[in-house]
């Protein structure tokens, strides 16, 4: 239920009315309150309004915040089903994988391990629901993906 006329929000547009009606700090409150009791179109508004955020900042403890927001609502969203948010989460852990091969100068630790997994994991998802893109990186991915199984950690 959201603002004064108590209804479950649907779709985006009731996103959009909750935000003009409400103002953003209750708005936001509403909808991260929706999101976890299980309301995917919250969970997906906040997975992308977080990715969208964390592509802008600089700063490095708000880019943390930003992040660890992020990946709790893409979870959640990805585990009721959702494709894109599915392939998002992937590209994310992919790139924390990624970072972490950087750290170890060139090797990988189960950290980046399980990221790795974790990203293969949401591709399977996201491209059993026939999603493209996920399609197409797993088979650009499977090279890595056999590396990093392979792998002695750091």
């Amino acid at each position: 239920m959201f603002g004064l006329f108590g209804r479950k929000i649907k779709s985006v547009a009731d996103i959009q009315k909750l935000l003009k009606t409400e103002g953003p700090a209750k708005a936001g409150q509403v909808i991260r309150s929706e999101a976890d009791k299980g309301n995917h179109i919250c969970q997906i508004f906040l997975s992308q309004m977080y990715l969208g955020m964390m592509d802008q900042e600089t700063n490095d403890v708000i880019l943390s915040d930003l992040t660890k927001n992020f990946v709790r609502y893409s979870e959640m969203a990805a585990q009721q089903g959702d494709a894109d948010t599915q392939y998002n989460l992937a590209k994310h852990l992919m790139n924390v994988a990624s970072a972490d091969i950087r750290a170890g100068e060139g090797k990988l630790s189960e950290f980046g391990r399980d990221a790795l997994r974790d990203s293969k994991k949401y591709l399977l998802l996201a491209a059993e629901q026939g999603l493209e893109n996920a399609k197409e990186s797993l088979s650009n991915l499977d090279e890595l993906f056999d590396w990093a199984e392979s792998q002695e950690y750091v």
